[in-house]
């Protein structure tokens, strides 16, 4: 026989039967790889004949995890059925789906996205039971390449077919509800969001009553949703109705009632009532403590807003503690150089200041300077609050000499960053104007009053 005889194939056909059935798959496999050349020669590569022997080598390479060499066998098989069947024919998801296994095993997101639409469309005409699976990998396929364009309306298909065929309380629904709510939220569009967790929530309600635990999660993301966009008044009502829920817990709940306390403490704050936020920051920690330790994130955030409440009153020998322990334990936890720990250093730099603590305020602000000059750069507008804190203490200290470079430099960071017309131009054009003012230097004091003025006059015209 010759060796492009259609017999000579038949024959290496039957000889690697042989060795596969005898499990010597080593041997088996160059002889398909030659009986496959010389049937493509002989028919064409789309012909079916040959897709015994191509299933027979994908079988040897997944079983060698050799994904690389299954893929164009794969796709062969594809084409091959594809021609014989058409393209939406239920007989080619068999194959899909193995292509579409490799493309996972090859965490190749680019490649399954085509092989999954393609099994949707076939899947939709028969209303298919794996629709919702394929829909959903569909979505994480779309969201890993950040395809917003498809994974909104994706998200929109896969809530309706899960609203009509999945139990309420179904874990998928509160997942896929909860993707499609962020996607709003990531487009700016809080309100459409928040109405997708509110119906998911009242349906939630409607079976498990208002104060079930398994509630804790939506009624969560309701509350920061409102407080995120300002409203208040209705984020409280949702902090209250999770407060409710964490007290009704048939185990306790310690962090789910300090996180409540923690956000009823913002609110109040945002609403200028430092003296109402403060028991609530009290608790908080202290549930914080019991629960997680002394060193915790959560500790050292409530210790530097109940700083601020006492900073905010002027009782400075009081803030200075609590600033201190958040500083250390943010230290401990970020690292020296985070932005968390430069805004403390900048807080205990105005307490020491205001308190007359002159030298310590300095070593608090140089410490900020430099970090944030490392991190952010020389002319970052981050260094102006900075600049001018130390400039306030050098006043204080009578450094004199020190004083007018930190705001001049204030304001080029300002005028680079912002442009020459902006209001925190104005703002720092009057602080070296004032300071002009006050060591004598009455011309240019004059100046640069007046370009102020010009700024806020032009930024109150219609």
């Amino acid at each position: 026989m010759a060796p492009n005889d259609p017999e000579y194939a038949m024959a290496l056909d039957n000889l690697a039967e042989f060795y596969w059935s005898q499990k010597d798959f080593s041997s088996a496999k160059p002889l398909y790889a030659q009986s496959i050349k010389i049937q493509e020669s002989l028919l064409g590569s789309a012909h079916p004949r040959l897709s015994p022997t191509l299933e027979r080598l994908v079988e040897y390479h997944r079983s060698q995890k050799e994904y690389d060499e299954m893929e164009p066998f794969l796709l062969q098989l594809i084409k091959i059925q594809e021609k014989a069947l058409g393209p939406y024919h239920p007989d080619l998801v068999s194959v899909i789906n193995q292509t579409a296994e490799v493309y996972r095993l090859q965490k190749d997101p680019a490649k399954l996205q085509p092989m999954l639409e393609w099994l949707l469309k076939i899947h939709e005409k028969s209303d298919h039971p794996d629709l919702i699976l394929i829909m959903q990998e569909l979505a994480q396929v779309y969201r890993a390449q950040d395809e917003k364009v498809l994974l909104e309306p994706m998200l929109i298909r896969l809530l309706e077919l899960q609203e009509k065929t999945l139990d309420p309380k179904h874990p998928d629904l509160f997942e896929t509800t909860t993707s499609l709510s962020e996607l709003y939220q990531g487009k700016g569009n809080q309100e459409r969001a928040r109405s997708l967790l509110i119906k998911m929530l009242n349906i939630k309600e409607n079976t498990l009553g208002p104060n079930h635990i398994e509630l804790a999660p939506l009624v969560t993301k309701v509350a920061d949703s409102f407080l995120d966009s300002g409203d208040f008044s209705q984020a409280e009502v949702y902090y209250r109705q999770l407060w409710k829920i964490a007290k009704n817990s048939s185990t306790p709940q310690p962090l789910l009632k300090a996180f409540v306390l923690h956000h009823l403490a913002d609110i109040q704050m945002q609403r200028g009532n430092p003296l109402s936020a403060e028991p609530y920051y009290r608790q908080a920690l202290s549930l914080y403590e019991k629960s997680l330790g002394t060193e915790p994130l959560q500790v050292a955030t409530v210790l530097n807003s109940l700083g601020d409440i006492f900073s905010s009153q002027g009782n400075f020998s009081s803030a200075e503690p609590f600033y201190l322990r958040s500083l250390d334990i943010r230290e401990q936890l970020l690292g020296s150089e985070h932005p968390d720990v430069v805004s403390l250093l900048d807080n205990l730099g105005y307490v020491y200041g205001v308190s007359r603590f002159y030298d310590r305020a300095e070593f608090y602000y140089q410490k900020s300077l430099q970090i944030k000059e490392k991190v952010f750069g020389p002319n970052h507008l981050e260094i102006v609050k900075t600049l001018d804190g130390l400039a306030e203490v050098y006043k204080q200290n009578k450094k004199l000499e020190k004083i007018e470079p930190l705001y001049q430099r204030a304001l080029k960071i300002r005028e680079k960053s912002l442009g020459p017309f902006h209001l925190k131009v104005a703002e720092s054009l009057k602080k070296l104007a004032e300071w002009y003012r006050h060591i004598g230097k009455l011309p240019e004091s004059v100046v640069l009053y007046q370009r102020a003025s010009n700024i806020i006059k032009k930024s109150n015209q219609p």
